[in-house]
């Protein structure tokens, strides 16, 4: 799959993120959620975007792309304030996030493929890309266990 660059991105008006804590270990004040229209409306610039959006022949993001991302944030609501929704450069879509001291992307593909990968901030973890076919059991799992402890 491929990566979107910050250098390609379109303009958008981002989901509010929710801001890490200044040092590690420090309590984060939970913000509060965006409202599901947000996301609709990020969802619906995305699926407005025109074939070429990155001047480098990309094509238009893909209705199914958009639809698992849909469906993925109704099933872990909880990203929704944790990130932005990205075009990515093969018509999916760029999920990228921070949790806890991880940085990590979920990527939908063009054909509703997922992966998640990601890097420990300040540390030596990676996770590496693995594909998942379908948002089942075995994707939440994973979702669940990336960047560390139990959702809050």
């Amino acid at each position: 799959m491929a990566y979107a660059l910050p250098d390609r991105l379109m303009p958008s008006k981002p989901i509010p993120p929710c801001v890490p804590p200044a040092h590690p270990g420090e309590a984060q004040e939970t913000p509060s959620l965006p409202s599901w229209a947000a996301v609709e409306d990020r969802l619906a610039e995305l699926a407005a975007m025109p074939a070429d959006w990155n001047d480098d022949g990309a094509p238009p993001i893909s209705a199914i792309a958009l639809q698992v991302t849909r469906q993925l944030l109704l099933a872990r609501p909880m990203l929704i304030g944790l990130g932005d929704l990205f075009p990515s450069p093969d018509g999916g879509v760029l999920m990228e996030y921070i949790r806890g001291t991880w940085d990590l992307t979920v990527e939908v593909g063009v054909d509703g493929t997922l992966e998640i990968f990601g890097f420990e901030i300040g540390g030596t973890g990676k996770l590496y890309p693995k594909p998942y076919p379908v948002m089942d059991a075995d994707f939440l799992r994973a979702l669940d266990a990336a960047g560390g402890p139990a959702w809050r």
